[in-house]
């Protein structure tokens, strides 16, 4: 195929945006991600077509994007146009076919769409199998999709039993120590808690913690961590060590530029643990900021941003 060199429009300059576009959403800055990417796939629209697999490519990082802003229903059709031209160009096994089939599926997740979003969950995993085999590192992040369906749809020991099967594949791929390795304590933390299990769900936000301070004390993941071991020191009436917990989780979340929806659910969780611990004034403030938070994180913070206010309106 012939290209025109003419400037602005060359496809090497869409190339430059969509790596600038990978790095501002690493930093956290979503709308120059996205304005990035919407250039990058008008060019390469116009020098190699709208059906082209590299399109494709530009597409479905946009649908990310839209994913961590929110925007659901933007980034539904962003993710099916991507895997319609991965499967017609580079047929339905492909590992790329896989990825944007996991992309679709958190958004189905987030829509609360569960059976749609784990049937494009297991077709990922399915096609990781094929390609790679059973214990590669891409077959566990289709299992972690899965697992957070199953959780989803109530089914705590699916859930769990995918979790762990993850934790296998990743701790023989990666390491025990590995960040994402890590995350998968945090997960079956989650459902313990989720479940009512806070103690035991401690023991599993502890571990990932005291691994994330040797591996990535700075990550988000750790932040993660210490939101979740913040929520049961609440639920276990211990308010004093909670503020301490989250008010950590939040200082990293801010400055690693977490998504505003994570944000706002560590606020909320604060202002709760103030308030039990009498701080009336400063929980509502933190109430408010977490309102804030909420509001800016579009669809993925709305069901959060109901219980903050109810929990406002409910107090004095």
């Amino acid at each position: 195929m012939e290209i025109r060199l003419d400037g602005q429009a060359h496809p090497r300059v869409a190339s430059i945006l969509h790596n600038l576009a990978l790095s501002a959403e690493s930093a956290g800055d979503l709308p120059r991600a996205r304005a990035y990417l919407t250039r990058a796939i008008a060019i390469k629209e116009r020098a190699f077509g709208p059906d082209a697999v590299v399109v494709a490519g530009s597409l479905n990082n946009l649908g990310n994007v839209a994913t961590e802003q929110g925007r659901l229903d933007e980034a539904e059709p962003l993710f099916t146009r991507a895997l319609a031209i991965r499967e017609r160009a580079l047929g339905p096994a492909s590992p790329l076919v896989a990825m944007t089939l996991a992309s679709l599926a958190e958004v189905k997740r987030q829509q609360h769409k569960l059976d749609e979003a784990l049937a494009l969950a297991i077709r990922s995993r399915d096609i990781r199998v094929a390609a790679f085999g059973p214990d590669h590192p891409t077959v566990a992040t289709s299992l972690d999709s899965m697992a957070y369906v199953l959780k989803d749809k109530g089914d705590v020991a699916g859930a769990r039993a995918l979790f762990e099967r993850k934790l296998a594949i990743d701790t023989k791929a990666l390491g025990a120590g590995h960040p994402r390795t890590l995350s998968v304590f945090v997960a079956l933390g989650k459902l313990q808690a989720e479940a009512g299990d806070c103690r035991g769900a401690e023991a599993q936000f502890a571990r990932a913690i005291a691994g994330l301070a040797a591996a990535a004390p700075d990550s988000l993941g750790n932040a993660e961590a210490l939101a979740g071991l913040g929520r049961c020191q609440v639920s276990l009436g211990k308010p004093r060590d909670a503020i301490t917990t989250i008010t950590r989780a939040i200082a990293i979340a801010d400055k690693a530029a977490g998504a505003p929806a994570d944000r706002g659910a560590m606020r909320a969780v604060l202002a709760s643990a103030e308030w039990a611990a009498g701080e009336h004034t400063e929980a509502m403030a933190t109430a408010r900021a977490a309102e804030t938070e909420l509001l800016a994180a579009g669809d993925l913070g709305k069901s959060e941003l109901a219980r903050v206010r109810t929990w406002i309106g409910q107090r004095p």
